[in-house]
């Protein structure tokens, strides 16, 4: 029995969207039902960084797809190099996922942010 392991764009799209809904989206729900208006927008002033963060953040999303770029397509002919760029992608990894966490917070509460502004 062979089980494909390529997964498609659909499912991983799913995956996404359910995980966004879960930190970002029913967050801003409890929030909504427990505290009102006032205190969604409370909660959305308290979640939104400030530029200079979101400047860092993009700044770390390069450098992420940096060190994989190194690490996927440069050649180690050495051992030290080898383990320098394996220390390297598992510290980009875990920023790399870290950072995903972050979006899916505020990819969630966008559709709350939309409603908001509609009111």
């Amino acid at each position: 029995m062979q089980i494909d392991q390529k997964k498609t764009t659909s499912p991983l799209l799913f995956d996404e969207i359910i995980c966004a809904i879960v930190f970002g989206s029913i967050p801003c729900l409890l929030v909504l039902q427990f505290s009102g208006v006032e205190g969604l927008v409370s909660f959305f002033e308290g979640i939104t960084p400030p530029d200079h963060l979101i400047y860092y953040f993009s700044l770390l999303t390069l450098l992420h797809s940096i060190v994989w770029a190194i690490s996927k397509y440069s050649l180690s002919l050495s051992d030290s190099s080898r383990t320098l760029k394996y220390r390297l992608h598992t510290l980009s990894y875990q920023i790399g996922f870290n950072l995903v966490g972050l979006y899916r917070a505020m990819a969630g509460s966008l559709p709350f942010i939309a409603a908001y502004i509609n009111l």
